[in-house]
C-alpha cells in the first residue's frame, strides 16, 4: 500500500504558504529578530522567529476570536492550505486529523495562571483559559474545517513527525482512507524563559553544525500534510506530491535534555525506516536534519549520520537557522520541505552555517552557497525531542522504489490493567507506598513524573519482553507545577530561576522520564483529549503494537488532584462541579499477542476493536449472550451512543471503579479487562467527553 502526500501547508516567520517559504529558504532569507510578543529584556538571548504578520482575529470564525489562540490560528492557516492543494473538503469527503503540539494556548493563559498562584482566592473557571488544553487546537480545526476523528499528541520536538507516523499507521491499518497530519506551535513566555535558563540559546543567531554554534533560537509556526492511500488519491483524481515510504520512532532512554553521544538510537531508527521504505543508504539524496545548533545535539546527529551513510553521504541541511526551532512542528516543517525538495529538485541551505565543524563529518550545505540543485529521489527527515524521543521519516518521489506489501497485524492483548486511587479522605495517591522509586534516578521528578513512573513500574512487575514504549494520557498534565513555575518567572522579571524544573513542563516529559527510568526504547507519546485522554493513550498504544512499531506499550492515564484542576479546569472543560479534584491513575500493558504467548504471560483480554469520534459511530457488530456494556457515568447518558454502536440489546453496567476524574473511562476499561478474564464474554467500554465519544471492544484471549 502506497501512502501519498497530496497537500502541503506551511506558515512561518518567513511568511505563509509552503512554496513561498521554501523559495525564501532557498534564497537564504532569515526570520530571526528580537521577539516583541512579550518582554524579553531579562533573557540572555532575545532573538526568535516570530510571526509578526499573524492576526488571529481576522482568520477565525466571526465572533469566536476569544476561543482561538495564536497556535490555533497558525494551525488553521497551514491546514487550509494543505486541504486546498489536495482539493479536499472534509465536510464532503471524510478526513481524519492527527495534530501534535506542546504549548497550545499557553501564551494566552500564562498571566492568569500566574495570578492564581499569587492569590489562590482568584481560582475560578475563567473563559480566558478556554484555549489552554493541548487538545484545543485540534478542536478548533475540527469545528472550523469539518474534520472527522481527531487525535492530539505531544512528543516534544518530535511531535509533528510522530503525528505523521501515526497517520501512516491509521492508513495501513485501514482505520481511515485519508488524514490531515501536522503540528502547530506558538511562542510563549514559559518556553522562551525556560530555554534561556538552560543556556542553550544563541544571542548571535542559530548556527547548525557550525564550529562556533552556541544553541537554538525559538520559532513559531505550523505545518500540515494531507496523507492518503493510493486508492483514495486515484479515486479523487488527486496528484501525488511525494510518497511517505518509511518511518521509525523510539526512545534513547538516556537523559531528559542530553542526547546519546554516539547516536546509536538514531542509527538504529535510520536502519528501520530505510528498510521499511525498501531503500539503501545510497538512494537517499538529502537529509532534513534536526540540526538545532546546540553543541552536543548537532555532534550526536552528525556522528550517527556519518556512521550510517558514510562519506560523502547525502546532502544535509537544517532550516532552524532561518525559521528558528519551532519545537513540536519542526518535524512537520521538515516533511513539507522534503516534499518540496523532491518536487523542485533543489535543497535549501543551512542558515547560519559558515564554518562547518570538522567534527561533524557530513556533507553540509552552507548559507553561502544558496540552494543546491539536483535530483532528489528520496529524503530523510529527522526530529528529536526532550527525553530522547526520536522519530525519523523517509519521503520519496511518488512511484520511486518498491511498493511495500501489506501484512496482517498481530492480535493485540492486555496483559496488565491496574488502577490507583487515593486513600479515603485523601486527595492524592501515596506513590511512595504504591510503587517506591529509586531516589537517585527520580530526585528531580515533579509529581506528574512520579505518578506516571510509579504506575509504569507497578505494571511492569509482571514482566515484559521485546521492544516496549510508553503512552501517557492526561488532559491537563502537571498543570499545578506549571502554574507555580510561571509565577516564579513573573516574580523574577521574566527570568526562569529554576532551569531544572522547565523540562518537566513539556506535556510529554512524564512519559519520557518514565522511559528513561526503566530503560524503555520503544515509541514514547503523550495524548490529550478532554474527557478521553486515557482512552486515546490506550488506542495509540494498540495502534503502535498492531502496526509492529513496538512489541509492547505501557499505558498510563493520569488526572492530577489539585485545587487548580478541581476549581478551574474540571468545571470549565468537563462540566464537573467545583471542588477538590479526585486524583486517579490507571496503567495497562498492551502487547502483541504473539509476544505475550511467547513469554507465557497471562492475557486479560484481547482488543477486538476501538473507535472514537464526534459524529455518529459505525456499528460494532451485535452483542451475544454473556456480553455487557460498561460505562463510566450515568447509564441514561449513553443510551443513544450504545444504540448507534449496535449494542442496545446488551446489559449496561456502570463501572464500579470509575471515579469522577478525567481518567474515569480508563478505569472502566481496566475493570472490563478483568471481567473478561474472570467471567468470559465480551465487554464494550463506552466513554464520553465534551462533544466526543470512544468505544473499546474487549474479548477473551482466544477470540
Amino acid at each position: 500500500m502506497r501512502l501519498l502526500l497530496t497537500g502541503l501547508g506551511l506558515t512561518s516567520a518567513l511568511g505563509d504558504g509552503a512554496a513561498y517559504v521554501f523559495e525564501r529558504l532557498c534564497s537564504g532569507d532569515c526570520a530571526l529578530a528580537p521577539v516583541t510578543l512579550f518582554d524579553t529584556s531579562a533573557q540572555r538571548c532575545t532573538l526568535g522567529a516570530q510571526l509578526r504578520h499573524l492576526k488571529p482575529e481576522y482568520l477565525v470564525p466571526f465572533g469566536e476570536a476569544w476561543r482561538w489562540s495564536r497556535t490555533d490560528a497558525m494551525a488553521l492557516l497551514a491546514a487550509r492550505e494543505a486541504l486546498l492543494q489536495a482539493h479536499l473538503n472534509p465536510r464532503q469527503i471524510p478526513t481524519a486529523l492527527i495534530l501534535a503540539g506542546s504549548t497550545a494556548g499557553m501564551f494566552e493563559g500564562e498571566p492568569l495562571l500566574a495570578s492564581f498562584c499569587r492569590d489562590p482566592a482568584l481560582l475560578a473557571p475563567d473563559p480566558r483559559l478556554v484555549c489552554h488544553p493541548l487538545s484545543s487546537t485540534a478542536d478548533r480545526l475540527r469545528e472550523a474545517l469539518g474534520l472527522g476523528p481527531t487525535r492530539t499528541l505531544c512528543c516534544a520536538c518530535a511531535g509533528g513527525s510522530t503525528a505523521i507516523l501515526l497517520g501512516a499507521l491509521w492508513l495501513r491499518l485501514g482505520r481511515v482512507e485519508r488524514v490531515l497530519v501536522g503540528a502547530s506551535e506558538g511562542l510563549c513566555r514559559l518556553t522562551f524563559a525556560g530555554f534561556n535558563a538552560l543556556s542553550i540559546t544563541d544571542p548571535e543567531g542559530c548556527r547548525p553544525f557550525d564550529r562556533r554554534r552556541r544553541g537554538i533560537n525559538l520559532g513559531e509556526g505550523a505545518a500540515f500534510l494531507v496523507l492518503e492511500t493510493e486508492a483514495s488519491a486515484r479515486a479523487r483524481g488527486a496528484s501525488p506530491l511525494a510518497e511517505l515510504a518509511g518511518w521509525a520512532s523510539g526512545a534513547e532512554a538516556t537523559h531528559i535534555i542530553q542526547p546519546e553521544e554516539d547516536g546509536s538510537t538514531i542509527l538504529s531508527l535510520l536502519q528501520s525506516a530505510l528498510t521499511q521504505a525498501g531503500l539503501t543508504p545510497g538512494e537517499i539524496d538529502w537529509i532534513s536534519a534536526h540540526g538545532t545548533g546546540t553543541p552536543r545535539n548537532d555532534l550526536a546527529e552528525a556522528t550517527a549520520l556519518q556512521r550510517f551513510f558514510g562519506n560523502p553521504g547525502p546532502l544535509v541541511s537544517s532550516h532552524k537557522g532561518q525559521l528558528g526551532h519551532t519545537l513540536s512542528s519542526a518535524g512537520a516543517v521538515g516533511a513539507v520541505l522534503a516534499a518540496l525538495a523532491i518536487q523542485q529538485g533543489r535543497v535549501p541551505p543551512t542558515g547560519g552555517l559558515q564554518e562547518p565543524d570538522e567534527a561533524c563529518r557530513i556533507r553540509l550545505t552552507t548559507n553561502l552557497s544558496g540552494a543546491t540543485k539536483g535530483e532528489v529521489r528520496a529524503a530523510v527527515v529527522n526530529a528529536f525531542g526532550f527525553g530522547g524521543l526520536d522519530t525519523i521519516l523517509v519521503l520519496r518521489a511518488a512511484g520511486y522504489g518498491e511498493n511495500p506489501s501489506a501484512q496482517e497485524p498481530p492480535p493485540v492483548v492486555l496483559t496488565e490493567a491496574l488502577e490507583f486511587r487515593p486513600r479515603e479522605g485523601e486527595g492524592q495517591i501515596r506513590w511512595e507506598e504504591v510503587s517506591p522509586l529509586e531516589e537517585s534516578k527520580a530526585r528531580r521528578f515533579q509529581r506528574a513524573e512520579r505518578v506516571v513512573t510509579g504506575a509504569m513500574v507497578a505494571v511492569l512487575r509482571g514482566g515484559r519482553a521485546g521492544r516496549v514504549g510508553v503512552a501517557v494520557g492526561s488532559a491537563f498534565g502537571g498543570v499545578t507545577s506549571c502554574m507555580e513555575l510561571l509565577a516564579r518567572i513573573e516574580a523574577a522579571g521574566g527570568r526562569c530561576t529554576a532551569p531544572l524544573l522547565f523540562p518537566g513542563q513539556v506535556p510529554s516529559s512524564p512519559a519520557a522520564s518514565a522511559a528513561i527510568y526503566a530503560g524503555l526504547r520503544g515509541p514514547v507519546v503523550a495524548t490529550a483529549d478532554l474527557g478521553l485522554s486515557g482512552e486515546m493513550a490506550l488506542f495509540t498504544a494498540v495502534e503502535l503494537v498492531a502496526a509492529g512499531e513496538a512489541d509492547g506499550m505501557v499505558v498510563v492515564a493520569f488526572a492530577e488532584g489539585s485545587r487548580l484542576v478541581g476549581e478551574v479546569f474540571d468545571p470549565l472543560f468537563l462540566g464537573t462541579p467545583r471542588g477538590a479534584a479526585e486524583e486517579g491513575a490507571v496503567a495497562f500493558l498492551v502487547e502483541s499477542g504473539l509476544i505475550a504467548q511467547k513469554r507465557g504471560a497471562r492475557v486479560l483480554a484481547r482488543v477486538l476493536a476501538h473507535e472514537h469520534g464526534t459524529g455518529i459511530p459505525r456499528r460494532l457488530g451485535v452483542p451475544e449472550e454473556g456480553d455487557r456494556v460498561l460505562v463510566a457515568g450515568l447509564r441514561e447518558e449513553y443510551v443513544a451512543l450504545i444504540e448507534a454502536l449496535g449494542w442496545a440489546g446488551a446489559p449496561v453496567q456502570r463501572s464500579s471503579r470509575a471515579g469522577s476524574s478525567e481518567v474515569a473511562g480508563a478505569q472502566a476499561a481496566a475493570e472490563a479487562a478483568h471481567q473478561v478474564a474472570e467471567e468470559g464474554g465480551r465487554r464494550l467500554v463506552v466513554g464520553r467527553g465534551p462533544g466526543r465519544w470512544s468505544a473499546l471492544l474487549l474479548g477473551p484471549a482466544q477470540s
